[in-house]
Order: C-alpha cells, then sequence, then structure tokens
C-alpha cells in the first residue's frame, strides 16, 4: 500500500485546491488507520509521516500523533514535540499537542511548554499557562520561562504579575529580580505594582525598600494611592507649526503726490 499524497492535475482554483489537499489528507490518515490493524509497523511509519508533515492540516497531524501514540509511544512523543514547537501551527493546537507529551516524554514536554511560553507571537494568556504547565514538569527550565514573561512590557498586566508570583515560589532570588522590576515599571496597574511590593517585602525587605526609594526619587509627586506617587503627566503634543503667511507690501501713511 503506498500512501503518498497525490500531485494534484489541470489548473484547480485556490479553494479547490485547498480542499483537495484536505481530503487528501484524510484519505491518508484513514488509511493508514486501516493499515494498524493489519501491520502495525508499516501503520506505525505512515502515521509518523503524516504527523511531521507540516503541508498537512493542523488537525490532520494532531490526530495522526494521536493514534501513533498506541502504536510507538516514542515516535508519537517526537510527533508532538514537533507540532508543538512549529510556529506555524495554531496557538490553541500547538498547546494541546504539548498536552500530550507529559505521559510519553517528560522531558520532550518540557521542551514543548518552554518553546510555547517564550514565543512572543503566541497569544498572552497561552503563553503563561505553558509556563505554568512548565513549571510543574521542569521548575528549572521554567525559570526563564516565567522571567521573559514577567519583564515583557507588551504582556497584560496582569499575567506579567501571576508570572512573577510564580517564579518567586519557584526561585525566590529571581522572583524578586523581577518584582522589582514591576515596582519600578511605571506603565504597570497602580495596584499590581504594590502588591508585587508587598510580596518582595517578605522576599527581601531591603530590596524592597531599595526599589521603593528608587521610584519615590524619581517622582516626587504628592502622595496618592499605592506608594506615594502619582503618574507623571503626559507632555503636551507640540504646537502645528503656523501657515507661512506672505508679508504684504508695506503703505505709506502720507497721501500719494499728484503727478502733474
Amino acid at each position: 500500500m503506498y500512501l503518498e499524497r497525490a500531485e494534484p492535475s489541470g489548473a484547480p482554483t485556490r479553494e479547490s485546491d485547498t480542499a483537495m489537499y484536505e481530503d487528501d489528507d484524510e484519505s491518508r490518515l484513514d488509511a493508514a488507520e486501516r493499515l494498524a490493524g493489519l501491520d502495525p509497523r508499516a501503520a506505525a511509519e505512515y502515521l509518523t509521516d503524516i504527523a511531521r508533515d507540516d503541508s498537512a492540516g493542523d488537525e490532520i497531524r494532531i490526530n495522526a500523533a494521536e493514534h501513533l501514540a498506541g502504536l510507538d509511544p516514542r515516535a508519537a512523543a517526537d510527533a508532538f514535540r514537533a507540532i508543538a514547537c512549529d510556529d506555524s501551527v495554531e496557538d490553541g493546537l500547538r498547546v494541546e499537542a504539548a498536552e500530550q507529551l507529559p505521559a510519553l516524554d517528560p522531558r520532550a514536554a518540557a521542551d514543548a511548554f518552554r518553546a510555547i511560553a517564550c514565543d512572543d507571537s503566541v497569544e498572552d494568556g497561552l503563553r503563561t499557562a505553558a509556563a505554568e504547565q512548565l513549571a510543574d514538569i521542569d521548575p528549572t527550565a521554567a525559570i526563564e520561562a516565567l522571567r521573559v514573561i514577567a519583564c515583557e512590557g507588551g504582556m497584560e498586566d496582569g499575567l506579567r504579575s501571576a508570572a512573577a508570583e510564580r517564579l518567586a515560589e519557584i526561585d525566590p532570588g529571581a522572583g524578586a529580580e523581577v518584582l522589582a522590576v514591576i515596582i519600578g515599571d511605571d506603565s504597570m496597574d497602580d495596584g499590581l505594582r504594590s502588591a508585587a511590593a508587598e510580596q518582595l517585602a517578605e522576599i527581601d525587605p531591603g530590596a524592597a525598600a531599595e526599589a521603593l526609594r528608587v521610584v519615590l526619587a524619581e517622582d516626587r509627586a504628592p502622595a496618592g494611592p499605592g506608594f506615594g506617587w502619582t503618574r507623571p503627566r503626559r507632555p503636551r503634543p507640540p504646537r502645528p507649526p503656523r501657515p507661512f503667511r506672505p508679508m504684504s507690501p508695506m503703505r505709506s501713511s502720507r497721501p500719494a503726490r499728484p503727478s502733474w
């Protein structure tokens, strides 16, 4: 049995071409599943090819890897890791593939979750979830991922704060450094900065005091909610330049002399 994608003939449209390939992917998967009852070893090879084929549909690849897990767990782990680390795969499906790995290969699971957590093209919530699952598998590997998320200015404030708190539980020293960064970031929500200061004070009172001194030294505005600072005022936008107006010729105040 030969399970290879057939090349389309003629000149189909883009829509029909996509549908043709999707149908072909499903046919390959169905054939490989039927082959499993006749020749498990050959079926495992075909399922591996489908799961690692980046031109196949994302869900087809995951389905192939799931069927492969019952035939060859090691090959399935490699396939799931390849899918989870492939940035062309939809974010949610990458996480779904990574979540299959802990039961198959914890080390591969750690690699997959770390790749997702450190990929700034992945949705923020999924990155944070991947870092938290990584912490359950390999706390040491999670330190860098959580540090990246907590210090990333473009990340949502609540997710940065949650990553810093989780990091402090794993590594108090690294957590203290990140909490100090959050305290000094005036783009963060004041309530979250206050919570970071309280947590930092429990870990390292001296570092918390120093972080607050730096903040207060940068802004000596009257006390407000939080630590006693207020956000600096936004600079006023520059005034637009005035339109150029040519000067009119000077007129004499004296009456014109008659020309006779």
